[in-house]
């Protein structure tokens, strides 16, 4: 199963996320709620770093530290989705 899911913001440039496919969008929701949970005061933080350069552009070495800490998820969310009919 394919969705399309697209960020449109005001006042600033947000790269769509195009096709993904269902562990993309949930990998792409674990990572985005990483980042919530950081800039919640009071809940602790989490090992998700801000991957933004202060442009805005992405910053390509944080992108890759933030996959590497979410492999794991990502490799659980691969394995439930392969047991689904």
């Amino acid at each position: 199963m394919t969705f399309v899911q697209k960020l449109e913001g005001s006042g600033a440039d947000y790269y769509p996320y195009g096709e993904e496919i269902t562990s993309e969008l949930a990998d792409t929701l674990i990572h985005e709620l990483g980042h919530v949970y950081n800039q919640t005061y009071g809940l602790g933080g989490s090992a998700v770093v801000a991957d933004a350069n202060p442009d805005g552009s992405p910053n390509m070495a944080k992108e890759a530290q933030n996959r590497k800490t979410l492999k794991p998820s990502t490799d659980a969310i691969s394995e439930i989705l392969k047991q689904e009919p």
